[in-house]
């Protein structure tokens, strides 16, 4: 599970790779590897969904494209593709299973033998055939191109750890390189967000409403007594409807996101740019508004000096600066 720079869930993508729900478009090469996985960190069973999704289906769908190299000669090479549910947590192959450091590994198994990682349950195994397409003399030993197609969906039965275990057969053969290019996506019951992540999608829903009516309500208020206002009231309106149209950036982009299946990252959508803009502008312009109470402006003093407000709009740079340069930070150390 990756580090969340403030509300924001981030993609993450290693060597075995952890992905978290959305349609990836992969685009890899693996050297010396016969096996690797994918993995999603929490999925919610078909059926069993989170409040008033409980009805609808889970799924991982699976397409790619793979060419591969081998330094054996062989008569044929299968990829063999296992869909599971991480049943229980412990100890496997000196990897932690369930933990944000361990979900994501190559357990103990050979698919080529139909030995199944310890601790999976509603499994699903997919085999393709590869196909020869070309030998060349490389460095060395001689070096033969396959080629397979990958074509899967799997309905996820159970809520949990969910893996995608991929091995090259039969088991000793030497694979050189791995291409793989296609794609690969999670499906909740209720959309491609992440069941860990469910959540921020309601949530920011009602943190939409609830701004929506305290500033409808403040309008009204403001249009009803405008003969007697104070310049701090406009000064807070203009807060409140930075805040309402960031509630609002943030909530179409976690729906923008659920719908359509695009990663959070990277690069970044449009819909998660702009809810990010709008968020450090609200943080900026809220602060500021602050520090202008603290001064006692429209309350104690009906004006600042010329270098308070200098002072204002210097202290407000340099905190968006800095939000900038933390919310950046974080990004790039997210594992």
């Amino acid at each position: 599970m990756p580090h969340l720079p403030s509300r924001h869930f981030l993609f993450a993508l290693l060597f075995p790779l952890v992905v978290h729900s959305f349609k990836y478009q992969i685009d890899e090469r693996y050297a010396e590897t016969a096996k690797w996985s994918y993995t999603e960190t929490y999925m919610y069973g078909s059926g069993q969904g989170p409040l008033a999704w409980n009805n609808g289906d889970a799924s991982v769908h699976l397409n790619l494209s793979l060419r591969l190299s081998t330094l054996t000669e062989e008569d044929y090479v299968n990829v063999s593709v296992l869909f599971y549910h991480q049943k229980e947590a412990g100890k496997e192959g000196g990897a932690e299973a369930g933990t944000e450091g361990g979900v994501d590994y190559v357990p103990d198994s050979d698919l080529c033998a139909l030995e199944f990682p310890p601790g999976a349950s509603d499994r699903a195994m997919h085999t393709v055939m590869a196909h020869k397409v070309e030998a060349a003399p490389g460095e060395g030993p001689a070096s033969t191109e396959w080629a397979a197609r990958v074509e899967a969906d799997y309905k996820v039965l159970e809520s949990g750890v969910q893996n995608v275990l991929f091995q090259i057969c039969p088991p000793l053969v030497s694979v050189s390189e791995v291409g793989l290019a296609g794609e690969l996506s999670f499906r909740n019951p209720y959309g491609f967000l992440p069941g860990r992540f469910y959540g921020y999608l309601p949530f920011e829903g009602a943190r939409f409403f609830a701004f929506l009516v305290f500033f409808l309500v403040y309008l009204g208020l403001v249009c009803k007594h405008r003969g007697h206002l104070l310049r701090l009231h406009y000064a807070i309106l203009s807060v409140l409807v930075i805040a309402t149209a960031e509630s609002l950036s943030w909530f179409l982009a976690f729906s923008h996101m659920n719908t359509r299946g695009t990663p959070y990252c990277c690069p970044f959508p449009a819909v998660v740019v702009s809810a990010m803009v709008f968020e450090l502008v609200q943080k900026t312009v809220s602060r500021a508004l602050l520090l202008l109470i603290c001064l006692g402006y429209g309350i104690a003093r009906p004006s600042l000096h010329k270098g308070e407000w200098l002072s204002l709009l210097t202290l407000s740079l340099l905190y968006l600066g800095a939000t900038m340069l933390d919310e950046a930070s974080e990004i790039a150390e997210a594992p």
